[in-house]
């Protein structure tokens, strides 16, 4: 059986809606931080989209807040 080397992941990130790409590693730390922050609020209008659609996801998510990341919960 053939061994393969380890797949090498490049990661990149557009600040322009996709027009155009950069290496994750040639980002400064601002540029990190506003990826970050976008991915975050993307990911909050979807759980708000979600717990929506079914409200009864939202007591499942704060179940799941309480006993996986307890840090989370003020």
């Amino acid at each position: 059986m053939p061994k393969y080397p380890p797949l090498k992941v490049i990661r990149h990130v557009s600040f322009d809606g996709g027009k155009s790409y950069k290496l994750w590693d040639d980002c400064t730390e601002q540029e990190r931080q506003a990826a970050a922050d976008s991915i975050g609020r993307k990911l909050a209008g979807a759980l708000q989209d979600m717990v929506g659609r079914d409200p009864s996801l939202w007591d499942k998510l704060c179940e799941t807040a309480r006993t996986e990341h307890p840090e989370w919960i003020a």
